[in-house]
């Protein structure tokens, strides 16, 4: 409860995003919002390049995405045809087999119940010291896989994978 607690005090003083702003029509915001996630003087001509592009990115989104309204823009997700390769429906569902297959892993059990099972299977002299080898070896992971990605571009790192 301690990090859930820590977590939800520390969205009470998120800003919002300067996006967010833009959407809204608050373009000063915006730039203020840019500015400190940035570090930068919201009038420095960084702030107003990234600014424009923020601007630009948001009218072009309008521009493709129909006004369908709350409801509507969720059931745009599954708007297409699975054989159609630029389809939403086959965009989300990739989206959601690749985590589904992720969760088949069983990685969840190795970090979540790892201890308890080595305990019970009495093959490790200590199972909490195993536990964090685990731990230890996925964080370490972590940034190696990053850059993998970059190198090597996430379709190829896919399909290595899969194979």
């Amino acid at each position: 409860m301690l990090w859930a607690l820590i977590l939800g005090i520390g969205l009470m003083f998120l800003p919002e995003s300067p996006r967010y702003f833009i959407k809204k029509g608050k373009v000063e915001e915006a730039r203020k919002a840019l500015g400190r996630v940035r570090g930068q003087d919201p009038n420095s001509h960084y702030i107003e390049a990234e600014l424009n592009e923020i601007r630009a990115n948001h009218e072009y989104e309008k521009r493709m995405t129909p006004e369908t309204g709350y409801i509507g823009s969720w059931l745009l997700c599954f708007s297409g045809s699975v054989g159609l390769a630029s389809s939403n429906v086959r965009k989300t569902l990739l989206g959601i087999s690749l985590q589904m297959m992720q969760q088949w892993t069983g990685v969840n059990f190795v970090f979540y119940y790892s201890t308890i099972f080595l305990k019970g299977t009495g093959a490790v002299s200590n199972p909490f010291l195993m536990s964090l080898i685990f731990t230890l070896v996925n964080v370490l992971s972590t940034p190696l896989s990053f850059w993998f990605v970059e190198r090597f571009g996430r379709r190829s790192m896919l399909l290595w994978g899969a194979i």
